[in-house]
């Protein structure tokens, strides 16, 4: 019987080694997940920051419009134009925020799930089925 008691303390061991290393696989695949979250939320914060900022710049390039059209007078047409400028820039700044903010959130949401999905896969590469000696 000392054989045996051997090997049932020695596959318990190993039992109780290997669930104490899924308990911490699935630890770290959890505070994973949480961090990409919350950077996937950072991003989507940073997107809706970008596009109200861009349009706080195109209103105040639209009141400026209009401000430069009034105190023209003589030079309204050159006025004018300048001020076509500069609201023109604007939107396209408004835009280009926009572009880059959307393609942060985008990129932090992709990474989030290529993380997942590799966690995913080295998860199910450890789940091996028991093998009995």
């Amino acid at each position: 019987m000392g054989l045996k008691d051997f090997f049932n303390k020695l596959t318990g061991k190993a039992k109780v080694a290997a669930d104490k290393a899924d308990d911490i696989f699935d630890n770290l695949v959890q505070e994973a997940e949480e961090a990409l979250e919350t950077a996937k939320d950072k991003g989507e914060v940073y997107f809706e920051k970008a596009k109200i900022k861009s349009k706080e710049l195109a209103d105040k390039a639209e009141i400026l419009f209009e401000e430069a059209k009034e105190k023209a007078g003589p030079y309204g047409d050159k006025a004018k134009k300048k001020a076509e400028e500069l609201k023109i820039k604007a939107e396209e700044l408004m835009e280009k925020a926009e572009k880059e903010a959307k393609i942060f959130a985008e990129n932090a949401k992709d990474a989030a799930k290529d993380l997942s999905d590799k966690i995913s896969g080295e998860k199910k590469k450890t789940d091996k089925p028991e093998e009995k000696l």
